[in-house]
């Protein structure tokens, strides 16, 4: 679909999020097409098919295709596409181990240069070499005295063994090996065009290249750098000089390292696009897919030169473009801005972030939301949500969570974030970003000063680059990156401008650098020659190509351009005398707003702006000063509205007034897009005035748990046959130990039992309901204080392999309860932690310590993790009657929520609804709700399942960046329990305004 014709109103669901789908156990069809079912109602438009830790139906086999072809067939009953992934689990290459096991010719590869030799069958000798005042030269084995005290290197060519078990027991594999990417291509792509080519461009819009890379850093010997067996002659073929003559360059600092490295790096990053990428492009090509994904380590300079080479050339080679952006957080712009400036110069629509992975079970819709729209605001427009579980038994559950599934108590809800991104990322799809200023990346000056032992001068580049970045973001002043690869194949000066692909820049900023191509210094020169703006910032180059400016390249460039220090005043200066900023957003003082990202764009000549507050807890009074006075409107994505907005004409621009609350964001655009007419909004002006009068609640609310209640008994004592019982200890070390780390001290088919108590303050009332939830019951036989309990259970609750195994109240007791679990490695346990669930309340001892005790259904404002509910994962209703006067009636009445501790709140004023919220701002307006007299507010509060499942032990409580280890890192336990707050810990108001009512109600 033409970009131009998109209603981003009500997109298309090719515009809705699509999730990685964690196929991550023995799977079965008609629990496929349940979870399809499940995610096409909370408003995702497909899944990308990910195999995935856990994994028990063998991959690529038989069993796998079936599940495939199931998936793809219901994809189509739903209107949803099914995309493919090519690997099991990541990094892209080795075919869940089926390339690897070709031979050791198919096997990663490194070049190992150190000052001992290397010895061990996967070392074959290139070559040793004498050092000396920074010159070299090659010593064969006769001249080798190992007596004498010379300094010698010795490199090797490095061939990755089989074995690692984070490989499938295989390793990974040489992709710069186009041999190695057409067996890689044979065993998987192949494989499934030969059954589903038919709906390959249909149901199957492409597949997902996940983290290739041409050495997998963290298992090459150090220090090492990428290599295959013909690179030699493949370089020789492309610099003219044998690379064997000079290995130590790359390596130890002599007087042509910048010329080696820099050659070296530029041609083994060329060898991987044109062998990896750009093979893998045209395979999708020919068989009418799309390759979407992202490669490793797209982050800093740094790391793109170890895993990747650079990453920009390699967007050239992909459908859609992406990134990976891990953790609660928004920070590494550059990865961000790498992409979509690729993107947009190549004319490519759109582009995919993998994104939320790391940031923990409590990943709520507002941090989603604050995490796709910083984004968004930078140029990704399609939206990958990492991970939705298959299922969360066993360690699954630890797989770099959070799943974003049907295991969360919000699911029922999602669709609420899903359109509202579904309606953005249609928006920002539309028409074409404004950008006048071209950054050069530097990328290839960072080849130039690399060393593979000592980070130090790359580092240093890497800070200056993002600190530049960052400063014209903050500032406003919008930009792309500059590939040099890129502009020698798109590059051209047109007009006064440089262009690159698709856009045209009047101005050029070079940050801080040590070189620059060739082909570069041309552009540039005919760019200044036709009027174009070439600033350079801090460290100017003086290399061409890595060798020396012998020609005096520079100084031609230098009699036009402009040199400044890396200083954000000058810089903001400089920007403001060569371009005309057509926006600016401003504070009280008249001073940009730097926690407030914006996108320009003109879709069918039409300005365009989208505005996010990155700030989670700062609310902003913004002033925006459009330099036009074409009328403009706000289009509320949530709610799907076309709002009037009042603007201060001044001559020949406008300021328009706006309230940015914490992660809120505004989209404004001209009135000619605007298909209905914009009404006016019934709570964003009240929200520019001071009220007349409000009103607060009692502190005490009915209050009424929506689900069953929940602890978590995730310490166990254990006894192997008849020996003794082992004190208390957490249940995930003796997994890590029994099962990851395979150190099992008894036989397979000895008996193992675990033992969980929980204490109950007083009886347990005979008339309520108590289940324990197990992860494969099937396989214990189990007792509660000494009674035999069934093991057949009645159910799932919260997640397929979490089941409910009733137990009879009147075999429970006050004071301690034991369960005990007997079974034997034999029959394939999952030692984890067991969930007691039913009608009581949990009190709490300084976190530490918990004993059950009877419901009660009155609460008061405050943290429901101290009120008996620390583990509880579901919704809560709060119910408070409150009175309104005939006098108050008359007012403009807004309900507000200063904040929540929940990931989303529903409610009703008189059973009135409540429009459903995730985000802020919690207001709403309810004149039209209230009744003179006695009136009753509801608000549900739903909550994820980050109490229930943790990390419950990690000494710095909530974190920010959650992995497997996370959840079981002996070096930061504690054996105090980590909870985050729940429930409506705030209280909320109805504030009164003294305004027309009629003014402010669509």
């Amino acid at each position: 679909m033409s970009s131009e014709k998109i209603d981003f109103m009500h997109p298309p669901s090719e515009f809705y999020p699509v999730p990685f789908w964690s196929w991550n156990d023995r799977l079965k069809n008609s629990e496929l097409v349940r979870q399809i079912r499940e995610m096409k109602q909370a408003g995702l438009s497909g899944f990308f098919m990910h195999a995935r830790i856990g994994l028990e139906t063998p991959y690529l086999t038989g069993k796998w295709m079936t599940h495939i072809r199931t998936s793809v067939k219901e994809a189509a009953l739903q209107g949803m596409s099914a995309w493919l992934y090519d690997e099991d689990t990541w990094p892209s290459g080795f075919a869940g181990g089926i390339v690897p096991r070709l031979g050791p010719e198919y096997r990663m590869k490194a070049l190992v240069c150190s000052r001992k030799p290397q010895d061990g069958p996967e070392f074959e000798r290139i070559h040793a070499y004498l050092l000396e005042k920074g010159t070299y030269k090659i010593l064969n084995e006769a001249e080798i005295d190992r007596s004498a005290s010379y300094d010698l290197l010795y490199c090797s060519l490095w061939t990755a063994p089989l074995g690692n078990p984070r490989f499938k027991n295989t390793s990974y594999v040489d992709l710069l090996n186009p041999k190695v990417v057409d067996a890689f291509l044979k065993s998987t792509h192949e494989a499934y065009a030969s059954r589903f080519s038919d709906e390959f461009g249909r149901v199957i819009p492409g597949i997902f290249t996940d983290e290739p890379c041409y050495l997998y850093w963290p298992d090459a010997p150090k220090p090492a750098v990428p290599w295959t067996a013909d690179f030699p002659d493949y370089f020789e073929a492309e610099n003219g000089y044998n690379l064997l003559n000079h290995l130590p360059a790359i390596f130890e600092e002599t007087v042509n390292s910048p010329k080696i490295r820099y050659d070296f790096w530029r041609t083994v990053t060329q060898r991987f696009v044109e062998t990896f990428s750009k093979k893998v492009y045209r395979w999708c090509e020919a068989h009418k897919l799309q390759l979407v994904g992202h490669y490793m380590a797209e982050d800093t300079l740094r790391n793109q030169i170890r895993w990747i080479g650079a990453a920009m050339p390699h967007y050239e080679y992909m459908h859609l473009p992406g990134i990976d952006h891990l953790s609660r957080n928004i920070q590494n712009l550059i990865t961000v801005k790498q992409a979509s400036s690729a993107a947009d110069q190549l004319g490519k629509p759109r582009t995919l972030s993998e994104t939320y992975g790391c940031s923990g079970w409590n990943l709520t819709f507002e941090h989603q939301k604050w995490i796709s729209e910083w984004q968004m605001a930078l140029g990704i427009n399609f939206i990958n949500p990492h991970l939705s579980l298959y299922t969360a038994r066993g360690d699954r559950k630890r797989d770099y969570p959070p799943s974003l599934h049907y295991q969360q108590p919000w699911w029922h809800d999602y669709a609420l974030i899903n359109t509202y991104l579904s309606r953005l990322s249609a928006f920002l799809t539309r028409g074409k970003r404004v950008v006048d200023l071209l950054v050069l990346h530097p990328i290839e000056s960072a080849w130039t000063v690399f060393n593979p032992g000592d980070f130090t001068a790359v580092d240093r580049l890497n800070r200056s680059f993002v600190h530049i970045s960052e400063m014209l973001a903050s500032l406003h002043f919008d930009f792309h990156f500059g590939d040099e690869s890129l502009i020698a194949g798109h590059g051209a000066v047109k007009d006064g401008g440089l262009r690159v692909g698709e856009f045209q820049y009047p101005v050029v900023l070079v940050p801080p650098a040590v070189t620059l191509r060739s082909t570069t210094i041309d552009l540039l020169q005919q760019f200044q020659e036709t009027g174009g703006t070439l600033i350079f910032v801090g460290e100017k180059p003086s290399f061409v190509d890595g060798r020396e400016d012998s020609g005096g390249r520079y100084g031609k460039l230098s009699e036009k351009a402009y040199f400044i220090p890396e200083d954000e005043e000058t810089l903001e200066q400089a920007l403001n005398t060569f371009i005309t900023k057509e926006f600016r957003v401003l504070d009280e003082a008249g001073e940009e707003i730097r926690d407030i990202v914006v996108q320009h764009r003109k879709i069918d000549g039409q300005d365009a702006y989208f505005m996010a507050n990155t700030s989670l807890v700062r609310t902003r009074r913004a002033i925006v000063r459009l330099m036009h006075s074409h009328e403009m409107v706000e289009w509320e994505p949530e709610s799907n509205r076309l709002c009037r907005i009042e603007s201060h004409f001044v001559g020949a621009s406008q300021e328009i007034e706006l309230v940015f609350e914490p992660t809120e964001s505004h989209v404004l655009f001209g009135k000619g897009l605007a298909k209905t007419e914009p009404q006016i909004n019934p709570v964003e002006p009240l929200r520019l005035k001071t009220p007349a009068a409000g009103m607060t609640f009692d502190a005490q609310w009915d209050f009424y748990p929506g689900t069953e209640n929940a602890v978590t008994l995730d310490y166990c004592r254990y006894r192997i046959g008849r020996g003794e019982w082992h004190g208390r200890q957490p249940v995930i070390f003796l997994w890590k130990e029994w099962v990851q780390q395979g150190r099992r001290p008894f036989d397979p088919n000895e008996s193992l039992q675990l033992e969980f108590s929980f204490f109950w303050g007083e009886r347990p009332s005979g008339n309520k309901n108590y289940f324990m939830v197990i992860e494969t019951p099937a396989a214990f036989e189990i007792e509660v204080n000494g009674r035999h309990v069934s093991n057949q259970d009645k159910g799932w609750w919260q997640d397929i392999g979490f089941r409910k195994i009733p137990v009879p109240a009147q075999i429970l007791k006050a004071g301690e309860n034991r369960i005990v679990l007997t079974t034997t490695f034999s029959k394939r346990p999952e030692i984890e932690s067991v969930y007691w669930i039913g009608d009581f309340e949990v009190s709490c001892k300084n976190n530490e310590t918990f004993s059950l005790r009877s419901q009660s259904f009155r609460k008061p404002i405050g943290n429901l993790v101290d009120a008996g509910y620390p583990f509880f994962a579901g919704t809560v209703t709060y119910r408070q009657k409150f009175r309104v006067s005939e006098g108050q009636k008359k007012y403009t009445s807004v309900l507000t929520l200063p904040s929540i501790d929940a990931v989303v709140i529903k409610g009703s004023v008189n059973g009135k609804s409540l429009s459903m919220r995730g985000w802020r701002p919690f207001a709403w307006h309810i004149s039209e709700m209230l009744q003179a007299g006695e009136n009753i507010l509801e608000l549900d509060m739903t909550n994820s399942m980050r109490n229930l499942l943790g990390p419950h032990h990690h000494k710095n409580g909530e974190l920010r960046r959650v992995e497997p280890s996370s959840f079981s890192d002996k070096k930061n336990w504690v054996d105090r329990y980590s909870f985050i707050p729940f429930g409506l810990t705030k209280p909320p108001a109805i504030n009164f305004y003294e305004v027309k009512r009629e003014f402010y109600i669509p």
